[in-house]
């Protein structure tokens, strides 16, 4: 199961408190629906507020742009993985693989297949280290932590100890989720890639 990430690439997230928390918590949830129905072409400033029921001034106090406001929007709805029950005692074959098919369920959403689009239709080189580091720090994150328990305990090789762990299995995991799959044969796909990662790359001889 995975959840919510809440971090934003433009920096400006409101607080709870803040009096523009609801009106931009409504904006973005516009603009989600938007991206997902319509893609980036069809979530427009003027059709975000407009769905949103508020001014397009409103929303250019809120966001510098809409590259800005797009990158949010595809960040604050993106699932990062749940916090881990523990250490030491989990199987990280086990965690690594289901951590990875979480990964892999999340960009075959209906939101996270509309990362390429939204990447492209976002300008700037620096909104775009931004835009991907929000979305996949996380997950290399915990991928890399699973992979130097597994190397602790004996299970992987020392030498993928250390964040090109996470990039295999993250790139691995980006291309079963962009692979043309009917929903019979995804986890099928899934379960190769991870299996051909975690057999063929990290398990130790």
């Amino acid at each position: 199961m995975i959840t919510s990430n809440k971090s934003s690439p433009s920096g400006k997230a409101a607080s709870p408190q803040h009096p523009h928390s609801q009106v931009r918590q409504r904006i973005l949830s516009a603009a989600t629906c938007l991206i997902v129905e319509r893609g980036a072409t069809g979530a427009t400033v003027y059709t975000i507020a407009r769905d949103a029921q508020v001014s397009n001034a409103t929303v250019y106090k809120l966001w510098p742009n809409r590259s800005a406001l797009l990158a949010d929007a595809l960040v604050a709805r993106f699932p990062v993985p749940e916090p881990r029950t523990g250490t030491g005692g989990n199987d990280p074959v086990a965690e690594l693989s289901t951590t990875t098919h979480n990964l892999i369920n999340a960009l075959g959403s209906d939101l996270g297949r509309r990362y390429p689009e939204i990447r492209a239709a976002v300008y700037g080189a620096e909104l775009h280290d931004q835009l991907d580091k929000a979305l996949f720090t996380p997950w290399l994150n915990r991928i890399t932590d699973i992979c130097r328990e597994g190397v602790a305990i004996g299970v992987f090789r020392g030498a993928m100890a250390d964040s090109i762990a996470g990039v295999h299995v993250a790139a691995a995991a980006l291309a079963a989720a962009n692979i043309p799959l009917t929903e019979r044969t995804t986890s099928q796909v899934a379960t190769t890639f991870v299996d051909l990662i975690i057999n063929g790359v990290l398990r130790k001889d």
